[in-house]
């Protein structure tokens, strides 16, 4: 028989798990992330890759110059930021975060994240796989009640972390749209969008890829039922404020229309004019774990870097779920041209001129963006933007000048 988180004694074994020794390991992941954000000016760690060997990364260099021709035919706006080794060698912002209010998009602005926020939600899951309180192989139906019998046992954590759950996409349904602009708070949105994932339950054979933000939502609520904490207390206290994401969070509609630093989605319509999604009806309430975190190109940086040197988990898990694991089609995985195309546990692997690099790429309208990492050189680089012109060509053009022999 299934077992659902209803149960009790299953509810304290999975929680005991995160008692004093969770509480010491977030305090200690608390310091560590403050301690990077202070350290902007430390020095590459010895033996790195100089970033004089990549003289294209440089400003004024060969990506520089592309970016700001982009921003000056008005294809893009955005930031776009390169690090080699957590220090920034190359940062640049263009165009407009609020076009009414007359606010520029500059180094402090938070773009959504779309996307690249599964890089998140995997991330604290990593965390609980761990801990011992979430294995690959629990069903659906150990954690959250009322999906079918079908989803309930055959749906795995593994499944929802590689796209081949079977479930869909939650903000296409008509369940979730009809009445999106009247939620008021995040608990309203929060239970609208299960309403909806479960009404339309698996779409999809499971095991096949078959892209999802409803199974990453389900994630997210997978980490509030085995922790006890809504997953946005959860992902503040233990992944964006240990990695020293200071400007990172998931806003809120009338934040949005309020904060200074929030940039506005300027979606395309035709006939190619552009205009304000967050002022929209459009706009969701708040944004979860598939896609809607807030963030700087900075804190992007320091959230690679806090991965690289475990400090939010240990190697051996960040490589396990930056692995690539299933092959999507191009379409489902967009991602620019290369070698191979692999979607692991909430990353994006590619292998580009014979050289492993993750990350996450984001699009929606009014939103377009790209984490990637390159391990073998030490680089980081981020694109964000409040336009949905694609940045596949930045990002192409970032990667040949990354992997071509120094």
């Amino acid at each position: 028989m299934t077992r659902t988180s209803s149960d009790p004694a299953i509810r304290l074994t999975r929680r005991s798990l995160l008692g004093a020794a969770g509480v010491s390991l977030a305090a200690g992941q608390l310091a560590a992330g403050t301690a990077r954000a202070q350290a902007a000016d430390a020095a590459p760690a010895p033996g790195s890759t100089s970033p004089d060997a990549f003289p294209g990364m440089l400003p004024g260099g060969e990506l520089d110059q592309f970016v700001r021709e982009r921003a000056e035919r008005g294809e893009f706006s955005g930031t776009v930021m390169a690090a080699c080794q957590g220090i920034p060698v190359l940062h640049r912002t263009y165009g407009m975060a609020n076009e009414a209010e007359g606010i520029r998009n500059d180094a402090h602005t938070r773009f959504d994240l779309a996307s690249v926020t599964k890089c998140i939600t995997a991330t604290a899951v990593a965390q609980l796989v761990r801990r011992g309180a979430i294995q690959f192989t629990d069903p659906l139906g150990a954690f959250l009640g009322g999906f079918s019998r079908e989803a309930s046992e055959r749906v795995t954590v593994h499944h929802l972390l590689t796209h081949s759950s079977g479930f869909g996409d939650y903000s296409q349904s008509p369940a979730y749209q009809r009445g999106a602009a009247s939620r008021a708070s995040a608990e309203e949105e929060w239970q609208a969008t299960m309403a909806a994932i479960r009404a339309a339950d698996l779409e999809h054979a499971t095991g096949g890829f078959h892209y999802s933000n409803s199974g990453f939502f389900l994630l997210g609520a997978i980490i509030r039922e085995v922790t006890g904490l809504d997953y946005y207390t959860y992902v503040r206290d233990h992944v964006l404020r240990p990695a020293g994401m200071t400007g990172s969070a998931f806003l809120t509609r009338p934040e949005l229309g309020s904060d200074p630093t929030a940039a506005h989605a300027y979606y395309t319509q035709p006939p190619g004019e552009r205009a304000d999604l967050t002022a929209s009806e459009h706009q969701a309430f708040i944004g979860g774990p598939a896609t809607g975190l807030y963030a700087t190109a900075t804190d992007l940086v320091r959230f690679a870097a806090a991965l690289r040197d475990g400090s939010l988990v240990d190697d051996a898990y960040v490589q396990l779920f930056t692995t690539g694991k299933l092959a999507g089609t191009r379409d489902e995985i967009p991602v620019p041209p290369c070698q191979c195309v692999l979607y692991g546990y909430g990353f994006i692997e590619s292998i580009v001129s014979h050289q492993a690099v993750w990350g996450h790429t984001g699009s929606g309208p009014g939103k377009a963006c790209n984490l990637s990492v390159y391990p073998e050189t030490g680089w980081t680089t981020v694109v964000l933007s409040n336009f949905d012109t694609p940045v596949k060509d930045i990002v192409a053009l970032e990667q040949r000048l990354l992997t071509q022999s120094p």
